[in-house]
């Protein structure tokens, strides 16, 4: 068994092409003692695989437009992300912006759903 899952973590490893920062809200203090929250990187470069799939419509002003779903896939080692983390994806040149959702672990790798904000 253990040498299944050495062969899918090494399998899944090497469609890890992309690359993620992961951006989540931490509050500090400011200098007058307030608290504030804000953005702060807590991962930059991380190794990951975003999946992207798309499904076409037509809208009610009948113009098609596309819907698209995001997976990130990654390693434990690498990250920790959390529902509502932003995560920023570099795949192919293209930079993709979106919040997660619920991760998933498996024993060879993570994955979440990625709500796209921007591509």
């Amino acid at each position: 068994m253990a040498k299944a899952e050495d062969y899918m973590k090494t399998a899944l490893k090497q469609l890890r092409q992309d690359v993620m920062t992961v951006r989540r809200v931490v509050t500090t203090i400011t200098a007058y003692g307030a608290e504030r929250e804000e953005y702060a990187e807590v991962y930059t470069n991380i190794r990951c695989h975003l999946s992207l799939s798309g499904t076409d419509t037509i809208g009610t002003d009948n113009l098609p437009s596309t819907q698209y779903t995001a997976t990130v896939f990654y390693d434990a080692a690498d990250a920790a992300l959390q529902r509502g983390d932003v995560v920023t994806v570099v795949k192919n040149g293209v930079e993709y912006i979106g919040t997660i959702g619920d991760v998933a672990a498996y024993p060879s790798h993570m994955q979440a759903p990625m709500q796209l904000r921007k591509r």
